[in-house]
């Protein structure tokens, strides 16, 4: 049976690699993004490979920087589609020091990856639950939804926001949808363009590439993982090496462990920092 698969963030990185294997076996996808012109590249590089199905990528503009767009484009793939599966993989992040980082852009960095997030993901969850059907939807967040890093505030919190908000819808749908899946998927670094485009304490682009980024799991690899957590039904998974999974561990049993080697990681990070000034 064909399935309806709707991905957020997919004009590049993780998100495209993740509706490249809906495409591959046969699924109605459905790509968003604020990119429209990638969408349509990502489209043309699909149908050059092709998947031996008719459907063509489908292609809608969504700016998860304003709830009312966010809301307005999900009515609108509900009028349209059924919907069987939603990847919210679209997102922003940030390198600035907390202090400096002007007010617009935690706004823009809480709107982007929460407040806009879950408007269009309420109303798609909401028709799925009308159409009465066994839906999936996964989440991309981050390991930093549990593991704040130095000069990633705004990220971190929206992040720790999102894992929150699943939780509770989570636990809410099983009284009222048990079949529809909640999956979230907390990943490490990722080659992506994420440090790219990620923004300055005064709204600018950062426009570096970062070397943890830069040695990161490739999105093939994740896209697979966030791939078989569905067809495994599973509700959550914190894909990182070893590392940083101790050190989620340690944030728990030993919190001021966890605070001293934040304050280590800060003073390391801060040597070519504009941000050495209040130190």
């Amino acid at each position: 049976m064909e399935r309806n698969v709707c991905i957020t963030g997919a004009s590049s990185g993780l998100g495209k690699e993740i509706a490249r294997i809906f495409y591959q076996h046969g699924c109605n996808i459905i790509l968003a993004s604020r990119r429209t012109d990638e969408l349509e590249r990502v489209k043309e590089e699909f149908l050059a490979i092709g998947n031996g199905f008719p459907n063509e990528p489908n292609i809608i503009r969504l700016d998860l920087g304003s709830v009312e767009q966010s809301e307005n484009v999900a009515r609108k793939i509900t009028e349209k589609y059924k919907l069987d599966i939603l990847i919210n993989n679209a997102g922003i992040s940030s390198r600035a020091q907390a202090l400096d980082t002007v007010n617009d852009v935690d706004e823009k960095l809480l709107t982007v990856n929460f407040l806009g997030h879950i408007a269009f993901t309420k109303i798609i969850l909401k028709s799925m639950i009308n159409n009465n059907m066994n839906g999936k939807i996964l989440a991309i967040s981050s390991i930093q939804d549990r593991l704040p890093v130095p000069f990633r505030s705004s990220y971190s919190s929206s992040k720790h926001a999102l894992r929150a908000w699943y939780d509770s819808i989570r636990s809410e749908l099983s009284l009222i949808a048990p079949k529809i899946l909640i999956s979230l998927l907390s990943p490490g670094y990722i080659q992506t363009n994420i440090s790219l485009n990620a923004m300055n304490s005064d709204g600018s682009k950062y426009g570096r590439m970062d070397s943890t980024t830069e040695s990161g799991y490739k999105p093939e690899y994740v896209a697979a993982i966030a791939v078989e957590m569905l067809l495994n039904n599973d509700q959550e998974c914190l894909l990182a090496p070893i590392l940083h999974r101790s050190i989620v561990i340690i944030r728990i049993l030993c919190p001021n462990l966890y605070f001293f080697i934040m304050k280590m990681y800060a003073r390391k990070n801060n040597k070519n920092s504009v941000l050495k000034k209040y130190f």
